[in-house]
């Protein structure tokens, strides 16, 4: 329940992000992208996609995304993304916790826009 929870939040702070922020609204209208993330069992599941600097989103697994982050299960899930830090991610990688399947363009462009996500609610001092 909590790892399909902050999968939905993560929708809800894409959208909010791109509402209110030129930097980040403007690099999502710069290429499209699809993703799952889902645990490797495939009890949950949630899609996302970019298109034309628009965001949408769906419950479960979708057949034309680009790539997908399997997480090992969704407790582990949680336990990363509910630290909201791209270092989290590779942390997840390189312990086994995560894995990445597609295109690794695609992969690359979803971290960097992970990254400006994440620097738009960071205090600058």
């Amino acid at each position: 329940m909590k790892f399909s929870l902050i999968l939905y939040g993560f929708y809800v702070l894409l959208r909010f992000t791109a509402l209110y922020d030129a930097v980040f609204r403007s690099h999502i209208a710069e290429k499209d992208f699809s993703l799952t993330i889902r645990t490797d069992d495939d009890t949950r599941a949630r899609s996302y996609a970019c298109r034309g600097g628009r965001l949408s989103s769906r419950w479960g697994r979708s057949p034309d995304s680009e790539f997908s982050l399997i997480w090992k299960d969704a407790a582990t899930g949680f336990r990363y993304l509910s630290a909201m830090k791209p270092s989290a991610l590779v942390k997840a990688i390189t312990a086994g916790d995560l894995k990445l399947a597609g295109e690794a363009s695609a992969v690359s462009h979803f971290l960097e826009t992970f990254k400006i996500l994440m620097a738009a609610y960071r205090k600058k001092y």
